[in-house]
């Protein structure tokens, strides 16, 4: 069984309405997949779906840009409305900002998995 199996399974599991957990994959998985593999498996799929939320959070960014060139010209309600879209757009910045770190940290937690696994194999 591969990763991608297991990330298959996951998304199975989310479309039919259910958090996946270690437990709900391992019951779906061939019978003898190991721990590690279903743990980082997981692990791939909640990564996957913080970068799939983080494109989706930049396409609304885009579509809701403000246009800031024209605040010296528009009415002071005008500028107070760019003012809220601008606040909100920094806010939404801020957390596609915390979703990329948490990103980040599991992708170096698999990379240093993966470095003990080659130095394991090195040593024997």
């Amino acid at each position: 069984m591969s990763i991608e199996h297991v990330t298959q399974i996951c998304q199975h599991l989310k479309n039919s309405g259910k958090t996946p957990t270690t437990a709900l994959v391992k019951a779906k998985a061939a019978p003898g997949t190991p721990l590690a593999l279903i743990i980082k498996g997981i692990q791939r799929f909640k990564a996957s779906q913080i970068e799939g939320d983080t494109n989706s959070q930049q396409q609304t960014d885009i579509k809701n840009n403000v246009d800031v060139a024209n605040v010296d010209e528009a009415s002071p309600s005008q500028a107070k409305f760019n003012l809220e879209q601008l606040t909100q757009l920094a806010h939404s910045q801020q957390r596609r900002i915390e979703q990329l770190e948490k990103f980040n940290q599991l992708l170096q937690a698999e990379l240093k998995d993966i470095q003990k696994q080659v130095q394991a194999l090195s040593i024997g």
